[in-house]
């Protein structure tokens, strides 16, 4: 797999983040940011293991999607989000998707909450 185009800078992670690893760059952490880049959209980071610095990645792409659709327990139902789909919709989207799951088929409620490195992390329905 090509590397994404990137571009470097240097961000605080702040943004609803849902962290995944890349086989194809063992030392490093990705993640599908929210907003991160300041528009309602997923956009990709990465950094080296020691999460200090994160470099942000244009495009967005199905391991993204995976790691996603996973953290909001919507994989079971993969086929109905695709990659632009998933795009756009927010995470409070996405939580609300879950939450239909849940009453249809009885399962248990899942409380997703960002991958942000901070004591208090925020929770999905926050970032819409």
């Amino acid at each position: 797999m090509d590397r994404i185009k990137e571009r470097r800078c240097v961000m605080p992670k702040t943004y609803f983040s849902v962290k995944y690893l890349n086989p194809d760059y063992p030392d490093e952490i990705w993640a599908a940011d929210w907003a991160f880049l300041g528009r309602k959209e997923w956009s990709l980071s990465y950094s080296v293991k020691d999460m200090m610095r994160w470099t942000a990645a244009h495009g967005f792409n199905e391991l993204a999607r995976s790691a996603i659709l996973e953290k909001f327990g919507l994989s079971s139902r993969k086929d109905r989000y695709s990659e632009p789909r998933v795009f756009q919709m927010s995470p409070a989207e996405l939580i609300e998707e879950r939450r239909k799951m849940e009453r249809e088929h009885g399962l248990p409620r899942l409380e997703v909450v960002s991958d942000n490195i901070c004591n208090d992390p925020p929770k999905a329905e926050e970032f819409d």
